[in-house]
């Protein structure tokens, strides 16, 4: 990370505008593009009457050298060879001053800074992701959601077993099947030498009001199916856990471990 406090003192004014701008670093490519297309609008404006800037060899092997660093280090290099690139037509523009030209040459020599920043700096972006980056993301598995699984025997049958019996059973989540809902992806969480999975779905457009967790394990016969409204439990199916302790919530997984392994013996 670079040292904001060094960062000021080279752009001074410059970096409090971008982070008034609300840019929380200064360096931030969308600060920075900003900062650098002022910069080019300025070199056209000043520089429209005669070419002022103009590039040698060693200027341009040092813009060059800007370009293949990062960082910080980008940043003064290209101020240095902007500074380089300014004071040199500094010298051209001297006889400015002579035809009644006095800003000219100083605006050249600004110009010649910001312009080129405009060719060393915006390449210098960090931390981008590469084309193998988001190859390695697309290789890993994306997570399941219940729609991805609940057409799966085991999954299919407790699912169905939640429900045997039972009545008055919210629309949404009775029609789940045809329907769908609102889904995050699973959860797994290992408690109790079993590895639970927790599906979670809601009512479309009321989420907090109606929400329904469905908790399974592979190696448990058993199910549990809770729904909550505003994070209170208001109903429970399959297995029945304790959530409260009086008015102090309780975590229920310790308790279904238990009981996965009764039932198993």
């Amino acid at each position: 990370m670079l040292d904001e406090d060094l960062i000021a003192d080279w752009l001074g004014p410059v970096y409090q505008i971008l982070r008034w701008l609300g840019f929380s670093e200064a360096w931030h490519f969308g600060g920075l593009f900003i900062f650098f297309a002022v910069g080019f609008i300025v070199s056209i404006k000043f520089t429209s009457k005669k070419p002022a800037i103009t590039l040698n060899q060693s200027e341009i092997d040092a813009v060059r050298e800007a370009k293949n660093k990062k960082g910080l280090s980008g940043i003064l290099a290209a101020f240095k060879a902007g500074e380089q690139v300014g004071s040199r037509n500094k010298k051209i523009n001297e006889t400015d001053i002579h035809s009644g030209q006095r800003g000219s040459s100083m605006n050249n020599q600004i110009a010649a800074v910001l312009s080129v920043l405009m060719l060393a700096v915006p390449v210098q972006a960090e931390e981008n992701p590469t084309r193998d980056d988001f190859s390695d993301v697309l290789k890993q598995p994306m997570p399941d959601y219940l729609t991805d699984v609940i057409d799966k025997p085991d999954y299919r049958m407790k699912w169905n077993g939640l429900f045997e019996g039972e009545v008055g059973v919210d629309q949404w989540l009775a029609e789940y099947l045809d329907n769908g809902a609102v889904e995050h992806p699973v959860e797994y969480v290992e408690e109790g030498g079993f590895v639970f999975e927790i599906y979670s779905l809601c009512e479309p457009h009321n989420c907090w009001g109606s929400k329904f967790t469905f908790v399974v394990s592979k190696t448990c016969p058993l199910v549990h199916g809770v729904m909550t409204s505003f994070d209170e439990v208001t109903r429970q199916f399959g297995v029945k856990l304790k959530f409260y302790d009086g008015d102090k919530p309780i975590y229920v997984l310790p308790q279904f471990a238990d009981l996965c392994r009764a039932e198993l013996k």
